[in-house]
């Protein structure tokens, strides 16, 4: 498979390492608004480099695109990369709000390609870990989830500007780091039904975005995922714990290590066995290139494909309108 990388920054280069790790798949052109990046991206790989994204997405030695530019774009360049017979692979948030989302799903639809989200978390050692204890059945039917997830950075330097610009980004850290949240309790426990959340600038000067955000999120039989994200910790991390009618498991991913114990009357409780996964390699970006490539191949949906950030994208507004309006929303 022969990919164009939409945008050049740190997404796009990360991404554009993975590709070239993957056995099968190949780079073809970097594109970026700023020639000097397109061209600094490109000379690693030994490919071409262009600042005409709309001219190079239709190019015969492309098949798919790598979408890596800021949210307000993402929906403009799906809708041509679809109707040029690409294959989409979009950094997350999929677009700014569900609208967007709803378009770039449609446009994949009618034109018969693969739209994907970017959701690298989910292919993490540590999720992959986790997902493997729950489907064994060792913690019994999820009940409920806490999560926690921090960005670092900003205590020493703010964010870009363009991350605090709503009309832009979309929203600040619910829909930049809180969304990863969201996505992985989606993926764990299932869909939801209803939210209710409180956003805030608390510290940091970002207004109208948020720099904190919490929330509840129910399903229809009434199990909850509870979710905190911040721009305004002293350092990165993310964090889950997922409770079982047997158990539970604590996920560290900064610390690479899942934790298992279980309830009093099961075997094993009082016992917490920790599964340390920091010396393996972190496969996560080749990995979701890899799934990626198989769903074309294998004419179905990737894991997080359109329809997964789609839904992400809702529960994310959802928060927003349960704290514009002080109340529990559906969604």
């Amino acid at each position: 498979m022969r990919f164009a990388i939409l945008g050049c920054g740190e997404a796009g280069s990360r991404r554009a390492a993975a590709i070239s790790e993957v056995e099968g798949t190949r780079i073809t052109v970097c594109i970026d608004a700023v020639e000097d990046r397109a061209e600094e991206l490109a000379s690693r790989f030994g490919v071409e480099f262009s600042t005409n994204w709309r001219a190079s997405i239709t190019r015969s030695d492309v098949d798919a695109v790598v979408i890596a530019t800021t949210n307000n774009t993402h929906a403009q360049l799906a809708l041509a990369a679809a109707d040029a017979g690409k294959h989409i692979l979009c950094e997350r948030p999929l677009a700014r709000n569900p609208a967007e989302a709803e378009q770039m799903i449609g446009a994949a639809r009618e034109q018969g390609v693969r739209l994907k989200t970017g959701v690298i978390l989910r292919y993490h050692p540590t999720v992959l870990c986790a997902r493997e204890i729950i489907d064994t059945g060792k913690i019994g039917r999820i009940t409920f989830i806490r999560g926690w997830t921090g960005r670092g950075a900003y205590s020493v330097a703010p964010p870009a500007d363009w991350m605090v610009d709503c009309e832009i980004s979309g929203g600040g850290t619910l829909l930049d780091n809180g969304i990863d949240l969201i996505d992985l309790c989606r993926c764990f426990i299932g869909e939801f039904r209803q939210v209710i959340g409180y956003t805030a600038a608390l510290l940091l000067p970002v207004e109208p975005c948020e720099d904190n955000a919490f929330a509840v999120l129910t399903t229809a039989d009434g199990r909850a995922a509870s979710i905190h994200s911040s721009w305004t910790e002293w350092q990165g991390y993310l964090r889950l714990e997922i409770s079982g009618t047997k158990g539970y498991i604590r996920l560290n991913y900064d610390d690479s290590t899942v934790a298992v114990g279980f309830r009093p009357g099961v075997a094993g409780a009082g016992l917490e066995d920790v599964t340390d996964l920091s010396g393996q390699p972190d496969r996560s970006l080749s990995l979701e290139i890899e799934d990626f490539v198989s769903a074309v191949q294998e004419d179905r949906e990737p894991q997080g494909g359109g329809y997964d950030g789609l839904e992400t994208l809702s529960l994310v507004h959802a928060i927003y309108r349960s704290s514009e309006e002080r109340r529990r929303v559906g969604v």
